[in-house]
């Protein structure tokens, strides 16, 4: 492992450099190890600090000077861990640097989905003068519905919510825009049949539930709708990871409990809604339904889904268990791909299985009367006894 981080530091400024040089035309798996780094933020932000304080004003200086001895020894002493969060910061730089030429470049390349993730894993990183151009620049590409692809677009949400909730959350920022391709995102098959990208979409909603200053009821109550109408049509994993989901919708927004009065009715209260009400992400439309799709989930196979679904009909909250799972680990726990089927099915009772032997007996008993009185009623036909191999000619003279 590099310690020190010089190796990184190189590999990263050569690559750096080749992507420039090269005008983009790299394979995307040169990006792709960029995900694999593990870059200390903290010590990246204290060694930046340190490096402005040292060349700050002459108030640093002063202020340094009255540092109690020992604290001044205990600072030399790290001296190797300021060296490393240095070179973490150079790395960090030289990441998003690249990462904003092939945004601003070549939005739509290959490079564009790798870029997009990078961004959203070190976007705790990046400082506030790059992350404004980046925000600025990503939601110019996400206006265009035709400038993405879906996991790309996906990406890009997931990139722009990453940013905004850490340095950004201090900036008064309409996000509407972004919420709104999320939430057409989020009607499409190819997404909700691929588990990972459905577990950065729901991470996307973890996002927003945590921004409650600036949640909207009726945009939650349509993100609420969206969830349960997809957990009703998709696999037993899926369903699991949508209904937990769609329980922290409500604890973030409790005004969207409105949803669940009348869930026991089994059908739609309002007439169809027109397509634009539909794909609207404010339409006043969701909060003032009725989440029925909940009363098909109570009798759902998988115990697990209609234990979630009457729980979040009585608007209790998730098990301890599964409240602290992420949306992959959910998904990874309860998925039948193995050929298990979690859980177990249980074995019927002792009385149950009487009550079947009965049964069996008594249709087997009343099969041998029909044969019996077929038996008869041909030999009767054919004026003699039944043979054991009927003969169905003489019942057609």
């Amino acid at each position: 492992a590099d310690v020190a981080g010089e190796a990184t530091l190189l590999a990263v400024r050569s690559m750096a450099a080749l992507l420039k040089t090269s005008s983009f035309s790299v394979h995307p798996s040169m990006l792709e190890c960029w995900l694999s780094l593990r870059l200390d933020a903290s010590a990246a932000a204290a060694a930046a600090s340190a490096e402005k304080e040292r060349f700050g004003a002459r108030k640093g200086k002063k202020r340094r000077r009255g540092i109690d001895p020992v604290a001044r020894e205990l600072a030399a002493a790290s001296g190797d861990r300021g060296d490393v969060g240095l070179k973490s910061a150079a790395v960090l730089e030289q990441l998003f640097v690249s990462y904003a030429r092939v945004v601003k470049a070549r939005p739509g390349g290959p490079l564009m989905p790798l870029v997009l993730r990078g961004i959203a894993k070190f976007a705790h990183c990046v400082n506030v003068e790059l992350l404004l151009d980046l925000v600025s620049n990503l939601r110019t590409i996400l206006r265009d519905p035709a400038a993405l692809s879906t996991p790309a677009a996906l990406h890009c949400v997931h990139a722009l919510l990453r940013l905004l909730s850490g340095h950004g959350a201090a900036l008064a920022v309409d996000m509407r825009d972004v919420q709104q391709r999320l939430y057409s995102l989020l009607a499409e098959q190819a997404l909700l049949a691929d588990t990972r990208l459905l577990a950065t979409a729901l991470d996307c909603l973890d996002h927003l539930c945590r921004q409650r200053s600036a949640l909207l009821a009726p945009r939650i109550a349509s993100f609420f709708c969206r969830l349960v109408d997809a957990a009703a049509t998709l696999p037993h994993a899926h369903a699991v990871a949508l209904l937990a989901a769609a329980s922290r919708l409500l604890v973030a927004c409790p005004r969207v409990t409105a949803l669940l009065d009348g869930t026991d009715r089994a059908g739609p209260p309002l007439a169809p809604a027109r397509a634009d009400e539909r794909e609207d992400v404010d339409s006043p439309r969701a909060i003032n339904s009725t989440a029925w799709q909940l009363a098909l989930l109570h009798r759902h196979y998988h115990p697990v889904v209609a234990q979630l679904a009457k729980r979040l009909a009585a608007a209790e909250p998730l098990p301890p268990a599964l409240g602290r799972s992420t949306p992959l680990r959910l998904m990874a726990t309860y998925s039948d791909s193995s050929g298990a089927f979690n859980p177990p099915p249980q074995p019927p009772s002792k009385r149950r299985r009487a009550a079947d032997a009965a049964k069996r007996a008594a249709s087997s008993s009343g099969g041998g009367e029909l044969h019996e009185s077929i038996e008869a009623a041909v030999a009767r036909a054919g004026g003699g006894e039944a043979s054991s191999a009927l003969d169905f000619a003489v019942l057609l003279r």
